[in-house]
């Protein structure tokens, strides 16, 4: 897996440069060392993705936009992301215990992995939404974890995601939809939008 530790480089060292304000609130890597079943289903991306940060510092006087590292993402700490999951399979409306949430929007949006290895989508990305009109709650947005940080990554490259003079992240949706449908090709949600 060491071509998806470069890419989180790659992602870290083009952050740095770009001086983004969400390194601030990005904390120190850690081991999964947490007893759960589930843990033991990630995919090891999702471990090294651990390894190089341990989510987002939440704090409640900080505004969403300067939390999120994508597009209405912010990346679960593993505890949080552990209550998440138990709240999830334990909602029947939410999601079955093969999915795993590693990105929340804030507002009740989930960026969960497919983490049933006997699934035709084991390893995707997939944004779930109860309140969405336009998809059944969940659908396909990134065909790997892998394609996910490359997607971030060439979205912040192409000037789709940049920061405001306040700090918080900033959209070009259409710049975003054409990188993400390019990197993404079996995931449904890019041929909707």
């Amino acid at each position: 897996m060491k071509n998806f530790e470069e890419l989180l480089l790659k992602l870290e060292n083009y952050l740095n440069e770009i001086e983004a304000p969400i390194l601030n609130y990005l904390q120190e890597g850690t081991e999964l060392f947490v007893e759960d079943s589930i843990l033991e289903q990630l995919p090891i991306e999702v471990k090294l993705l651990y390894r190089w940060r341990n989510g987002t510092k939440l704090t409640e006087d900080t505004s969403l936009g300067k939390l999120w590292l994508f597009n209405f993402g912010v990346f679960l700490p593993i505890e949080q992301a552990l209550t998440y999951y138990k709240e999830g399979i334990n909602n029947l409306t939410k999601w079955d215990e093969g999915m795993f949430p590693l990105f929340a929007s804030g507002g009740g949006e989930f960026y969960l992995i497919d983490c049933n290895k006997s699934s035709v989508n084991y390893g995707m990305i997939f944004h779930h939404s109860i309140g969405n009109i336009d998809f059944d709650i969940i659908i396909t947005m990134y065909d790997s974890l892998n394609t996910f940080v490359n997607t971030i990554y060439q979205c912040y490259k192409e000037k789709a995601y940049y920061f405001s003079n306040i700090g918080g992240i900033e959209f070009d949706v259409e710049r975003e939809k054409l990188i993400s449908s390019a990197l993404n090709p079996n995931s449904e949600y890019w041929k909707i939008y």
